[in-house]
C-alpha cells in the first residue's frame, strides 16, 4: 500500500542501488575523475578559485580555498600592498624557484559535492597531483593538464628599477622546496621605465616528477641577464609579481565517489524518536 513513509524508504533504497550500478564497472571506474581548478590570486592575502569536474554524468562543483602565499626574504623587503610577491633573483635549473619568488601553496583535502539531475553525491578531492591510476589505469593516463602566467612589473619611480635582456620567468609546480620547473616567456626590460609584462602562458601535464607533490606553484625568474661577475642583474630592486593565474587538474579515485542518500522515512521516525527520548530525560531532570 502505497504511503508518504514507505514511498521515501523506497527511493533510498532506489538510490544506493543506483549507485551500485553506476560504479560496477571496472571500465568506468580505471578512468579518473578529473577535477578542474581556476584560480587567481590577486594580493599576498586575496585569492580566490573554483573546482569543477563531471564523471559519469556526475557534476561536481565547489569554491577553492585561498592558498598559503610563501615569500622568500633574500632581499629583505615588505610585499608592498597589492602586490602578491617579488622576484629578487634567477635560479638555474637545478634550485628551486621559491628560493628566489614567491610560492602559492594549498594542502590537505576538500570535500565537493555533486548531483546527476536526480542523485546528489560527494567526492573527497586530495589537493595533491596524482598519475591517475586507479583500479588497474595506466600511470599518467590520462593526465591532468596546467597553465599559468603572472603579471610582473618593476617599480622605477620607487627606486625600483630592472633592466636587461633574457628575463624568463618558469613556474616550480608543487611544494615549496621541490618544486619541478616549467619554463615560460622571456621578456626584456628597459631601464629607466616601468614595464610591466605578462609572464608565463605556458601550460603542460604533470608527469612523474611531480606525482605525489602537494597542489602549488612557484612564480619566479628561470634566468636572466647577470654581470660580468655573473650577479644578476635586477638593478636597484626586484621585480614584482602583481597577480598570478592558474588553472589545472586534480585526479581523483572515482571509487571514493558517495552517494548522499535522501532522509527516508525510517531515517525521520528514528531522529524524532531521538528527540522525544531528549526531550522527555530533560523533563525528568527538572522534577
Amino acid at each position: 500500500m502505497y504511503s508518504p513513509k514507505n514511498y521515501a524508504v523506497m527511493r533510498g533504497l532506489v538510490a544506493v542501488a543506483a549507485a551500485v550500478a553506476l560504479f560496477a564497472s571496472t571500465d568506468v571506474l580505471a578512468q579518473p575523475l578529473i577535477i578542474n581548478f581556476d584560480y587567481t590570486q590577486t594580493d599576498s592575502q586575496t585569492g580566490s578559485g573554483m573546482f569543477s569536474g563531471t564523471f559519469d554524468g556526475i557534476i561536481f562543483t565547489g569554491d577553492m580555498p585561498s592558498a598559503a602565499v610563501t615569500q622568500n626574504d633574500q632581499s629583505g623587503l615588505t610585499v608592498p600592498a597589492g602586490m602578491v610577491g617579488y622576484m629578487d633573483g634567477a635560479a638555474n635549473p637545478s634550485t628551486n624557484g621559491n628560493d628566489f619568488g614567491v610560492h602559492l601553496g594549498w594542502s590537505g583535502s576538500v570535500t565537493l559535492q555533486g548531483n546527476d539531475g536526480t542523485q546528489a553525491y560527494q567526492v573527497n578531492v586530495p589537493l595533491v597531483f596524482s598519475d591517475g591510476t586507479f583500479n588497474g589505469g595506466v600511470p599518467g593516463t590520462p593526465q591532468a593538464d596546467w597553465a599559468y602566467s603572472a603579471e610582473v612589473t618593476d617599480d622605477d619611480g620607487a627606486g625600483n628599477d630592472a633592466y636587461g635582456d633574457g628575463f624568463r620567468v618558469a613556474g616550480w609546480l608543487g611544494e615549496p622546496t621541490q618544486g619541478h620547473r616549467h619554463s615560460g616567456s622571456t621578456e626584456s626590460f628597459v631601464q629607466g621605465a616601468v614595464d610591466a609584462f605578462t609572464m608565463g602562458g605556458t601550460h603542460g601535464q604533470v608527469d612523474e616528477n611531480g606525482w605525489g607533490d602537494d597542489l602549488g606553484i612557484a612564480i619566479s625568474f628561470r634566468n636572466g641577464p647577470t654581470d660580468a661577475d655573473g650577479a644578476f642583474l635586477g638593478g636597484s630592486g626586484p621585480v614584482f609579481v602583481d597577480s598570478v593565474s592558474w588553472q589545472g587538474g586534480l585526479t581523483v579515485d572515482p571509487a571514493t565517489i558517495q552517494v548522499v542518500p535522501e532522509p527516508s522515512g525510517l531515517t525521520l521516525v528514528v531522529c524524532m524518536t531521538a528527540g522525544i527520548v531528549l526531550r522527555l530525560r530533560r523533563r525528568s531532570r527538572r522534577t
